[in-house]
């Protein structure tokens, strides 16, 4: 089974506190405008964001390369 995290700047537990209970992962990203639809959260095991300070996003490819190398086993 995979552990399925989604992508929410709103309302996703920051990264850098957050720690897998699983090695089998699945990363739900979403675009930079509008991010991963709500019906799509709904049914991730959980959601995360990385916090940044004065920047407004990221770049989806640089988004999921940052919290694939933090999640890494």
């Amino acid at each position: 089974d995979y552990l399925y995290i989604g992508t929410d700047v709103r309302n996703g537990i920051a990264l850098d506190e957050y720690v897998p209970s699983s090695d089998r992962i699945a990363l739900i990203l979403g675009n930079e405008a509008t991010g991963v639809r709500d019906g799509i959260l709904a049914m991730t095991d959980v959601n995360i964001r990385i916090e940044m300070k004065d920047t407004e996003s990221l770049n989806v490819g640089v988004a999921g390369g940052i919290i694939m190398y933090r999640l890494r086993g």
